[in-house]
């Protein structure tokens, strides 16, 4: 169990009389909605618009490479992470 959730279940079982807002939060599971999922692949797809580096000339950085290269392969990573996540998580194996 994560030792988040076991720091309020702890909190929660210590003080029952005084929590009005009673929620097991051992049972929250982000990664099975799908507005989670909309989010981050959201995200992603912003992060890719880079509106930041529209007006900058293209600098080359280590290697000589472009430096938007790097940004490009980061996001590719990150996209690659996300769909293996949703594909363990959302839909289960």
């Amino acid at each position: 169990m994560h030792k988040t959730f076991t720091f309020f279940e702890n909190i929660r079982r210590k003080h029952k009389d005084f929590i009005i807002f009673d929620y097991d939060f051992t049972k929250i599971n982000h990664m099975k909605r799908q507005y989670f999922w909309v989010f981050t692949f959201s995200f992603i797809f912003l992060l890719a618009m880079d509106f930041p580096l529209w007006s900058n000339d293209t600098n080359l950085g280590w290697l000589g490479l472009p430096s938007w290269l790097f940004y490009f392969i980061f996001l590719q990573i990150l996209l690659v992470l996300a769909i293996w996540v949703f594909s363990k998580k959302y839909w289960g194996s």
